[in-house]
């Protein structure tokens, strides 16, 4: 019984787990259940350096909203502990002046029927709902006529005795 040198099993051998079309490294077989390693999410102020999160910047926070008008969670957004308490903060600012909603129904009440509504302060595009149409102005008012002018010679309007 003479032990024969181990050479490596051919790329299409079943037991190498490596099938002939790919490239990677070999996985182990076995019952996988589709789980996938998510990529680390990153946090957008940080990455932005942003210290302070102004609750006026309304297309900012709008993406840490879902469409129930609620506060997405960190798991979800990514952002650090610090940036998700000052955005906490922002948001609930920016709801009490009444920059974003506080629930679904203020969102779907707007009788747009959508889940973006710009804020007051902003001018609706063209493409978007009815176009911003200028208000008419008025006539200009006639002209007055000229006022007149008061003489220096005293008036003789009551004769005097």
């Amino acid at each position: 019984m003479a032990s024969e040198p181990v050479t490596p099993a051919p790329s299409g051998d079943p037991q190498s787990g490596a099938s002939p079309a790919s490239s990677g490294p070999a996985r182990p077989r076995g019952r996988g259940r589709g789980r996938y390693t998510p990529r680390r999410k990153v946090c957008q102020f940080c990455v932005d350096k942003v210290d302070t999160i102004d609750y006026k910047d309304v297309t900012r926070l709008r993406r840490f909203i879902s469409e129930h008008g609620k506060i997405e969670p960190r798991r979800k957004t990514g952002t650090c502990a610090k940036h998700q308490r000052r955005l906490a903060h922002a948001l609930k600012r920016a709801r009490h002046v009444a920059l974003l909603p506080y629930t679904a129904q203020h969102i779907l009440g707007q009788g747009q029927g959508g889940w973006y509504q710009p804020p007051p302060f902003m001018p609706v595009p063209p493409s978007q709902g009815t176009p911003i149409q200028a208000v008419p102005t008025p006539p200009p008012a006639p002209a007055a006529p000229p006022a007149e002018v008061p003489s220096s010679e005293p008036a003789a309007s009551e004769p005097t005795t």
